[in-house]
Parts: structure tokens; sequence; C-alpha cells
């Protein structure tokens, strides 16, 4: 669940990323936790040359805090480190 969006205040322009975090809360097995997404955010054209907004970052998890366990070797934590990779395309909504 996305509870909130922070700028940097800088304008959304074509052509350039922005950068934009996202706070929320995730929630997995019944346990939630509150996380933030670093983005970039760029407008663009759809093919019906309409307005949409593009997201585009990532957040991760420790899969401990929802009592799972890996059994993965690797890296110290990286065995039990999952990572989302966001995309949204965002549109108005519907009337």
């Amino acid at each position: 669940t996305i509870t909130s969006v922070n700028g940097d205040g800088t304008n959304l322009a074509f052509g350039s990323l922005t950068p934009v975090a996202l706070y929320g809360d995730f929630t997995l097995k019944g346990t939630t936790i509150p996380i933030t997404a670093i983005m970039q955010a760029e407008p663009v054209l759809d093919e019906d040359m309409q307005v949409r907004l593009w997201l585009r970052g990532s957040f991760r998890i420790d899969i401990t805090a929802f009592g799972m366990k890996s059994g993965l070797d690797g890296p110290d934590g990286a065995g039990h480190t999952v990572v989302f990779d966001l995309n949204f395309l965002l549109q108005p909504a519907a009337d």
C-alpha cells in the first residue's frame, strides 16, 4: 500500500528522469513492514499520444522479518533479501 510520495521539488519534464520516493506498507504472511521505494519518474506519451507518468524503481525486503528462512548460500544477508523491481505506467482515473 502506497501511503505517500515525496519528490525533490524538480518539475517533471519529457525526456528527463525525476527522482521520487514512494513510502508505504508491505504485507506478507500477515506481517506488515514499512518500505521506501526509490523511483525515477518520467512523463511519456502513449500510443494514443496521451500523457502518462512512467515510474521505475525498486525496494528490498528481508524475508526473516516474515518468519521465513532462505537456506541459500551467498554473501552475508544476500540469502534472505528479496528485491522487487517496480515498473508503473500511470494514467488518469476514469470518470
